[in-house]
């Protein structure tokens, strides 16, 4: 289900109205919400903290009151009860999700959904680029084994399984169709369109050193400002420092 304009958009049983909105507790999602605002996470050399400028802090006070205020998005705890399959079971209307949710979704009957292009932000619209990243440890003990599984994972074989199977989008682009083909189309686009055409607007996910260091310190902060425990002004600035001082340690 998609809809321009979020606010007007809920899931309902019998007994009570479901948020509408993938959890929030998750960090790529408040990043790209950031991105389609005018902000950024971090300069470019990655160097300083960028979350309390104003484009960045106005994009966490909408998710603030997405949560909090219009209750459209879910709690930390709402989104930990909801689990990962909420939308498939209709406790969400909409879902902020990659194409490797389709699997899941392939299977539902109980209703019809679709897919859209994420939501334009004053900036634009912006997301994240992920892949499956085939890697050899540098010091493992089968060089050479490594090195003949990572060429078969880039080859046909491996490459159409992944479509076949709805894993990911294979990297070579013959088989990119196959992976859409079973798929629904939607708001003029075809599903394909819709992931494929979302690559022209997406950036890779901030990863500045220390990473786990100042990512925990992020989600530990987030959580409190969803939990409406303290609010994006007053949280933003000492995060912004704390992870700049986390980034620029030795």
């Amino acid at each position: 289900m998609k809809s321009t304009n979020i606010n007007n958009i809920t899931a309902v049983s019998s007994d009570r109205t479901f948020t509408t909105l993938t959890p929030l507790v998750i960090s790529g999602v408040r990043v790209v919400v950031i991105w389609a605002n005018g902000g950024e996470v971090f300069n470019e050399d990655l160097t300083e903290c960028l979350l309390e400028q104003p484009a960045a802090e106005e994009a966490i006070q909408q998710i603030y009151d997405w949560v909090n205020e219009k209750h459209i998005a879910p709690t930390p705890a709402q989104a930990e009860s909801l689990g990962w399959a909420a939308f498939a079971t209709g406790k969400l209307a909409m879902s902020f999700d990659g194409p490797f949710m389709i699997a899941l979704y392939q299977d539902v009957e109980s209703f019809q959904w679709d897919v859209a292009p994420l939501p334009i932000g004053s900036a634009g619209r912006a997301t994240t680029l992920h892949g499956l990243a085939n890697v050899v440890f540098s010091e493992t003990k089968h060089p050479e084994a490594a090195w003949k599984l990572a060429k078969y994972l880039s080859q046909d074989n491996a490459q159409k399984y992944l479509a076949d199977n709805n894993i990911a989008i294979p990297a070579l682009t013959v088989y990119s169709s196959d992976f859409f083909e079973k798929l629904p189309y939607g708001n003029g686009e075809s599903c394909e369109e819709v992931f494929l055409n979302a690559v022209n607007y997406a950036r890779m996910f901030p990863i500045a050193p220390h990473y786990n260091e100042w990512d925990t310190e992020y989600l530990r902060t987030m959580e409190l400002v969803l939990l409406g425990q303290t609010t994006p002004a007053r949280a933003l600035p000492r995060l912004s420092q704390q992870i700049t001082r986390i980034i620029n340690k030795p």
